[in-house]
């Protein structure tokens, strides 16, 4: 792929072909904090399937704080 007589050639699509890169990239990102925002639960085809939220974090950090018991030191 690199030989000196590709240089023009690699120099004239490098711009192209990173700012693609750049869009791909920042739509995944926009994408992976928008599924954040997800319920914690969704139901496929009747199966109950666990998302990766805020939602779900929040209900299973409460559980076990719920279920530990206190520590001295603890708020």
């Amino acid at each position: 792929m690199f030989h000196p007589d590709n240089c023009d050639l690699l120099e004239k699509i490098s711009g192209t072909f990173f700012g693609e890169i750049n869009s791909i990239l920042i739509r995944h990102w926009i994408i992976g904090v928008c599924k954040l925002m997800d319920p914690q639960s969704t139901k496929v085809k009747g199966e109950t399937c666990e998302n990766i939220s805020i939602a779900l974090i929040d209900t299973q950090t409460l559980k076990i704080m719920e279920t530990e018991p206190k520590r001295s030191g603890d708020f």
